[in-house]
Order: structure tokens, then C-alpha cells, then sequence
């Protein structure tokens, strides 16, 4: 390979799952560097903050003639099990450990219609405020509470 010019990995956070032929550009992604030129490369992820399998894949890239010609490795994919992070929270629909506007944000899309992907199993995930098994206006009630107290 040409010189590394990025290293990174991409983090899938247990209990999301995605539609078949629908694009995911939400992951969270860790860069990593090479602080020492040694060609180890190192960096850190803060967001292992739940229960589960978290699966990485950890990227790298080349520098071709531009940057148009980069060279992309195929992608090496592992997993860490938290099994000391928390629980997830009610109303937690980003998955984020915190229940925030964001969350009432896609409560609210749900339950107008807009189709979107959170949560693998959504029952089972301990998220679902009123356990009638959908997010929509009852989670946005309760998240709103949630954040003005």
C-alpha cells in the first residue's frame, strides 16, 4: 500500500438493525492515529456505555496519485461485549445513554409516519415507555417530561 492517510473504525452499537438496501451513514466512528510512526495504530471510543455485543470495523485508506485514487483495505471486522454498561433508558431511542431531544425528535417522525431505523428489538430493549411495542407520541411526551425536570 501507498502511505496510510486514514485509519478509522466504525462502531455498531448492540440491538440496531437496519432495512435491507437502506444506506447507514449514522455509526458512530472512531479515528485513529499512528502518534508514534511505529504503524500501530491507536485511538479511543467513550461510547461502550451499554450492555451488549458492540461490533468494529476498523477501516484504512492510502493516498493514491490524487485523492480521488485512494486505495481502501478490505474492512477487518471484530467485537467487544460490554457487560458492565447500562441499562437502556426509557425513551432512549437514539441510543445514545441519554434521553434527550433528539429522542423526542424521533418520536415524533415515527409517529407521523416517517419510517426509521433505531433498535434492533425495540419490545425487548427496555426503551419503550408505554410497552405497546411502537415509539411514537407517548414516547415524545415522556421524553419531553424527561427533559424539563
Amino acid at each position: 500500500l501507498n502511505p496510510v492517510f486514514r485509519v478509522w473504525a466504525v462502531i455498531t452499537p448492540p440491538d440496531i438493525a437496519y432495512a435491507p438496501g437502506d444506506p447507514v451513514t449514522d455509526l458512530p466512528v472512531a479515528e485513529l492515529t499512528d502518534p508514534d510512526g511505529d504503524g500501530i495504530y491507536e485511538g479511543e471510543y467513550k461510547g461502550f456505555f451499554r450492555e451488549g455485543t458492540y461490533g468494529i470495523s476498523f477501516c484504512a485508506a492510502s493516498k493514491g496519485v490524487s485523492e480521488r485514487d485512494a486505495l481502501y483495505a478490505v474492512p477487518v471486522r471484530t467485537s467487544v461485549i460490554q457487560t458492565k454498561g447500562s441499562q437502556a433508558l426509557k425513551g432512549d431511542l437514539d441510543g445514545n445513554g441519554e434521553t434527550g431531544l433528539a429522542d423526542a425528535v424521533i418520536a415524533l417522525k415515527v409517529s407521523s409516519g416517517e419510517a426509521l431505523n433505531f433498535w434492533y428489538d425495540y419490545t425487548a430493549s427496555g426503551i419503550d415507555v408505554n410497552g405497546d411495542g411502537k415509539a411514537g407520541i407517548h414516547e415524545a411526551v415522556y421524553i419531553l417530561r424527561e427533559i424539563a425536570k
